[in-house]
């Protein structure tokens, strides 16, 4: 599943916020999805944002795979 436009919502106390495209997957898809992300080129950092209502050791997987499948392939 992924978002394909930005996202526009509030924060608390009425400030206007952007989020960005959700890119939900497999890895070697993640890999190639933000490879053809202009932005993602283009930007320094990428937030990544985890869902903790899903607990740690769910949560600790993730953040592994990120390290070890996306931040090699994409050249970090």
């Amino acid at each position: 599943m992924r978002c394909a436009r930005d996202q526009v919502g509030y924060l608390d106390g009425g400030g206007l916020a952007r989020f960005g495209r959700s890119y939900i997957g497999e890895p070697e898809l993640l890999v190639e999805e933000l490879a053809r992300d202009a932005a993602v080129a283009a930007a320094d950092t990428l937030l990544v944002t985890v869902p903790n209502q899903l607990g740690v050791d769910f949560n600790l997987r993730l953040l592994e795979s990120i390290s070890r499948d996306l931040r090699p392939a994409l050249g970090e």
